[in-house]
């Protein structure tokens, strides 16, 4: 039952995500989050949300988050490069690219 309603608040962000609703797909990553804080792709996920709303410093912290979980996913490297690039850090990003 746990990892149904874990993989609904998944799927429901992704949904909200690509209909730009960043506050309820960032709502439905942090459940999913709060079921298995070892959920990678739900980090990545709210990290990028977070970038289209322009709040880079809570992305970047779930791009770490991520990373830390897995630190051979390329994805999520990039992501946080994107994150650092618009933050004008943009030596950190190059790092990030070099590391996806």
């Amino acid at each position: 039952m746990l990892r149904k309603r874990l993989r609904i608040f998944f799927e429901q962000g992704k949904k909200y995500s690509l209909v730009e609703n960043s506050d309820q797909a960032i709502y439905n990553y942090t459940e999913a989050i709060k079921r298995n804080p070892k959920f990678v792709k739900a980090y990545n996920n709210r990290g990028i949300a977070y970038v289209g709303r322009q709040q880079y410093d809570l992305a970047i912290a779930d791009f770490n988050k991520a990373i830390k979980l897995d630190p051979k996913n390329g994805k999520v490297y990039n992501n946080r490069a994107v994150a650092y690039w618009y933050k004008g850090e943009v030596a950190r990003a190059r790092q990030d690219i070099q590391r996806a």
